[in-house]
């Protein structure tokens, strides 16, 4: 996966939708990528935890906290670049 493919380019902002398995590898690709911010989200405070501890710059509790409020509140009203959806699948 290359995310210059989906136009990110070093000072961006990337959201990682959650994910046990590829969360890991799409925010090293982010961040070796020159990303500003790197979110992550997830569904409760423990992996919340887990998120910080592989390197996240912020993660977004969905469980107190809607998506589009916290990537406002992360990038002080810019929003996002991309977002990564490791999980795939139809959409």
């Amino acid at each position: 996966m290359t995310l210059s493919s989906a136009g990110f380019t070093k000072g961006k902002t990337c959201c990682h939708l959650p994910s046990e398995f590829g969360r890991k590898r799409s925010h090293q690709m982010a961040k070796a990528q020159g990303a500003k911010h790197a979110i992550s989200t997830t569904t409760n405070h423990s992996k919340a935890q887990q998120a910080r501890s592989l390197g996240f710059d912020e993660v977004i509790d969905l469980s107190v906290e809607k998506l589009s409020d916290g990537v406002r509140r992360i990038t002080e009203g810019y929003g996002r670049d991309i977002v990564i959806d490791a999980m795939g699948g139809e959409s």
